[in-house]
């Protein structure tokens, strides 16, 4: 009996330690696969615009519009409209071009920590969102023209960012730099930076 309690007792601590490892590793793959995914989405958003001749926006939304923030979110290609008022203008259609960032990760855009530091090391500018690749594969700004809309060079350079968290407080973020080169960020909360994974 004093042998089995002692078996007993040794698991409950081996749980007790090897539980919340898992936890915190657990957290870092789905924070890990979102953003990885979500760059993903857009290296096919640049794709979609220079084989379109067109640009086009890349959006995150929750799976379907009527769910809480419990539920998983997907990042898609919107091909179907120009709009860059994503998700509320132009919400995710069938067939747009999408890709699941999963649940347990929070989209957040506005209260990331330290985004001039993220600013400086991408391009010095304001990080935008949602990112919009013109026909050219390169970061653009929407500009009215007489006789519609473009988007390249002509509204300047421009970067985008975009944040994710994991449910421990983890942070995220891809960007995109005037280039179009897309980079993925992890925030280190002790030194108070976004290193380049």
């Amino acid at each position: 009996m004093i042998e089995l309690l002692i078996v007993l007792g040794i698991i409950m601590i081996i749980s007790g330690i090897a539980i919340p490892i898992y936890k915190t590793a657990m957290d870092t793959i789905h924070l890990q696969e979102a953003a990885r995914n979500y760059a993903g989405i857009l290296q096919r958003g640049r794709l979609a615009a220079v084989t379109g001749n067109t640009y086009n926006a890349v959006g995150i939304q929750f799976l379907t519009t009527s769910c809480a923030a419990t539920c998983d979110l997907v990042a898609y290609v919107d091909t179907l409209d120009t709009s860059t008022n994503l998700p509320s203008a132009s919400p995710y259609t069938s067939p747009e071009p999408m890709t699941m960032l999963g649940s347990g990760v929070l989209w957040i855009q506005s209260g990331a920590p330290a985004t001039t530091d993220l600013q400086n090391k991408v391009n010095g500018g304001v990080l935008n969102y949602p990112p919009v690749f013109g026909s050219r594969g390169l970061p653009c700004t929407p500009v009215s023209v007489t006789g519609g809309t473009v988007c390249n060079t002509q509204g300047g350079n421009v970067s985008f960012a975009t944040y994710f968290q994991s449910q421990r407080g983890n942070w995220e973020a891809v960007t995109v730099n005037p280039v179009g080169r897309i980079q993925l960020w992890s925030y280190d909360p002790n030194a108070s930076v976004w290193s380049q994974i």
